[in-house]
């Protein structure tokens, strides 16, 4: 059973994402937006040199397909089961990288 999608986070409490797009180009509806930025050595996001600064998933075209899961080098992205996702705006339905990143 495929779900909501989450981004992980490393032991060290990193985000796994590196901000490699590979998700994005996977996703067969185009669900998915990654925007990379690089990452400061001296406070950095992730363990990679570049990381995701805006990560989105409009999850009105989202199919549940598993393809961004599937494609995902670093194992950032899981669908966990939580697949109750009803909402009453539009807006509401594109989860933003705070919404994703487990805590």
């Amino acid at each position: 059973m495929r779900g909501k999608q989450v981004l992980m986070r490393d032991e060290n409490g990193l985000e796994k994402c590196v901000g490699c797009e590979l998700c994005a180009w996977a996703c067969p509806a185009d669900a998915i937006f990654v925007a990379a930025a690089e990452n400061d050595a001296a406070d950095p996001k992730s363990h990679g040199e570049r990381y995701a600064e805006r990560y989105e998933i409009n999850m009105l075209r989202c199919i549940f397909c598993g393809m961004c899961e599937e494609a995902c080098p670093e194992d950032a992205i899981f669908l966990e089961k939580k697949f109750e996702l009803a909402d009453y705006s539009r807006d509401a339905f594109i989860y933003t990288k705070d919404e994703l990143l487990v805590p």
